[in-house]
C-alpha cells in the first residue's frame, strides 16, 4: 500500500527468504532500489537484510522457519534529541515455510526522557 505523495510506491522494502540456503528467493521493487543493493534472487540473506549481523537476523531467520512464531527487531540508526530515524524489521514464516522479512525505516519521536539520557543535559 503506498502513500498518496509517492506515487503509488511502497517505501516498506519486503524480501522473501529461503531458510534452508538462507538466500532471497523474491525482492520487492522498493527492495531492490535500496541504497543498501545486494539485493537479488540468490544474495544471502545477510546481504540483503541492512545491520543483518547486528541484529541477529540469519539466527532469527532460523528460528521463525523452524517455530512459526514471528520476530520483530528495531535499530535506532540516527538518535537525535527530538527522536531517532529507526529500522523496524518483521520477520514471518509463510505456510510454504518460506519467511518474509519486511523493512521499514521510519522517524520516532522521542518521548519524555530521564535528564542525561540524550542529548547534552539541560541547565536551569
Amino acid at each position: 500500500m503506498g502513500r498518496a505523495d509517492d506515487g503509488g510506491s511502497s517505501r516498506t522494502r519486503a524480501v522473501l527468504i529461503d531458510p534452508a540456503t538462507m538466500t532471497v528467493l523474491w525482492a520487492n521493487e522498493a527492495a531492490l532500489g535500496a541504497a543498501a543493493a545486494g539485493v537479488f534472487a540468490g544474495a544471502p540473506v545477510d546481504e540483503a537484510v541492512p545491520m543483518a549481523a547486528e541484529l541477529g537476523i540469519v539466527d532469527a531467520v532460523a528460528r521463525v522457519a523452524a517455530s512459526g512464531e514471528p520476530h520483530y527487531a528495531r535499530a535506532d540508526l540516527i538518535p537525535t534529541r527530538r527522536g531517532s530515524m529507526v529500522l523496524a524489521i518483521s520477520l514471518d514464516r509463510l505456510p510454504d515455510g518460506h519467511v518474509l522479512v519486511l523493512m521499514e525505516n521510519a522517524w520516532q519521536h522521542a518521548g519524555r526522557r530521564a535528564p542525561g539520557s540524550a542529548g547534552r543535559p539541560r541547565t536551569s
